[in-house]
């Protein structure tokens, strides 16, 4: 059981702040969209993809990321992508980019934002893969070919 006791008439000045450090230097974190970052990238190298099994092998990841008032990325969220198999590689990368400091007002800020990055991975399927793949393009083949051959 926990027992509160009353505070003391001073109690006031545990709230009190002694002088105000201004506006320009409070932590703000502002939503900005992918493209008001391109003229703060420092560091954004070329995403390099891993050999993927499956399809799709070309696309988008889209995923959300916060930057510290430095510019480094402090956050990166969960990616969106048709392919999972890319998602790891993708916020691996991710969490290396750095940016400048994003300024609002001369200071700079915490910046919210989703990134789209497009991918286009290399396609090797297995034996089996590539086989099922043939059959199932000569089908489609066979079927469009069969509906032009009807009278």
């Amino acid at each position: 059981m926990v027992h509160l006791e009353q505070l003391d008439d001073d109690s006031n000045a545990l709230f009190a702040v002694a002088h105000d450090t201004g506006f320009n230097t409070r932590t703000r974190l502002v939503e900005v969209w992918q493209a008001s970052l391109e003229n703060y990238k420092l560091e954004t190298p070329p995403m390099v993809w891993p050999v993927v099994h499956n399809f799709p092998d070309t696309g988008v990841i889209a995923v959300h990321i916060t930057l510290d008032r430095t510019g480094a990325i402090r956050e990166v969220g969960s990616p969106i992508s048709k392919n999972v198999v890319l998602s790891n590689p993708a916020v691996e990368q991710i969490r290396n980019w750095r940016f400048k400091p994003y300024l609002v007002d001369g200071s700079p800020v915490q910046v919210s934002t989703y990134l789209s990055v497009s991918f286009k991975a290399k396609l090797e399927l297995t034996r089996h893969e590539s086989c099922r793949t043939q059959r199932a393009a000569v089908h489609a083949m066979d079927k469009a070919f069969a509906r032009v051959e009807r009278p």
